[in-house]
């Protein structure tokens, strides 16, 4: 069996672009925290449509091109953003108050 079909390395990969995803949002809100408020949030919410746009088009990408297990890498992606969304917003908040 191919490595790159695999389960575990399907669910690396969705954890991985999780991860990139978050790290760019932690760069930006650690940029946008130094404006002001409203800007601040502007910019925050503005990163989050856009990241969330381009992370939908690489898994796109990804499923459609790279020889991976489609349902370990969905699963592991939608979970991870999902849980990984709602921690961001949990900091924004904390950060913001």
């Amino acid at each position: 069996m191919d490595l790159r079909e695999s389960g575990i390395y399907s669910v690396l990969i969705g954890l991985l672009l999780c991860a990139i995803n978050v790290l760019a949002g932690w760069l930006i809100a650690h940029y946008s925290f130094k404006r002001k408020f409203e800007k601040a949030i502007g910019i925050v919410m503005g990163s989050m449509v856009v990241r969330m746009a381009i992370m939908l088009g690489i898994a796109a990408y990804i499923i459609a091109a790279v020889p991976i297990d489609i349902l370990a890498f969905s699963l592991a992606f939608g979970v991870g953003n999902f849980i990984l969304l709602f921690v961001e917003i949990l900091y924004f908040h904390f950060k913001m108050s």
